[in-house]
């Protein structure tokens, strides 16, 4: 019950991982599908990965981990895990400052569906698209399909940070561009509590987001917001463009 599993793990590499099919991925503590860290200059592309269960665990599709930089997400098909279907997760070991850096990663053209279907750690729902610590910079995503199933209970996006062991002022540069965010019931939209980096550092354009139940909630560094638009009205990077009809 305490092994750490995944389909495919990759550390301190440099390469690509493509065309793999890899489903059903539950013995254990389950860090993601495909699972990585501390890798450079990695590309992950054209697979499909669906099926990663087991509550002890992170549960996610693919888990982009401690120290990863320079690397691309892109092509993939990610559905059906109990977890996350993209995670960064960069934590502050003990404490200290993290001397690997998170930056200069880009997730792209990817598909996820029906993820985030059970919650993980505290009894917290990580969300179809999750952050988990600190020091993210430059991390880029654009041109991604997020369809939420009947039961996703996470939120479109959320950063998930651990106050005690994180340093979460290390967070710049993330950017959603392009993104299509589709639920045909009520989910929220972004999840982002307080404590989760400074919130000038998270900039959003030209995004599509659709719930079709009447939840259509942002949580934004410890304000609610109840429309794309209310927020777009109070917060400067927030997003102006956004298309918010089926």
């Amino acid at each position: 019950a305490n092994s750490i599993s995944s389909g495919i793990v990759v550390s301190a590499a440099q390469g690509t991982v493509q065309r793999n099919l890899i489903h059903d991925v539950g013995f254990g503590y389950v860090c993601g599908a495909l699972f990585w860290c501390q890798v450079c200059e990695l590309t992950i592309q054209h697979n499909e990965l669906y099926n990663a269960f087991g509550a002890n665990g992170d549960a996610a599709g693919i888990d982009l981990d401690t120290g990863t930089f320079n690397s691309t997400v892109q092509y993939n098909y990610i559905h059906d895990c109990a977890g996350s279907g993209l995670v960064c997760y960069q934590p502050q070991p003990e404490g200290t400052a993290s001397a690997i850096p998170f930056n200069n990663n880009t997730f792209r053209y990817n598909v996820l569906q029906n993820n985030a279907t059970e919650a993980h750690g505290s009894g917290v729902y990580w969300g179809h698209i999750a952050f988990i610590g600190h020091t993210f910079s430059n991390t880029k995503f654009y041109g991604n399909t997020v369809v939420a199933g009947a039961n996703a209970s996470g939120a479109f996006i959320r950063h998930q940070v651990f106050t005690s062991l994180f340093d979460t002022g290390g967070v710049t540069g993330v950017e959603f561009y392009n993104n299509c965010f589709y639920a045909s019931g009520a989910i929220q939209l972004i999840d982002f509590p307080s404590g989760s980096g400074t919130a000038s550092s998270h900039v959003f354009g030209h995004n599509s987001f659709y719930a079709g139940g009447s939840s259509q909630g942002i949580n934004w560094f410890g304000t609610s917001y109840t429309s794309v638009a209310a927020w777009a009205d109070a917060v400067s990077t927030a997003d102006s463009f956004a298309v918010t009809t089926d």
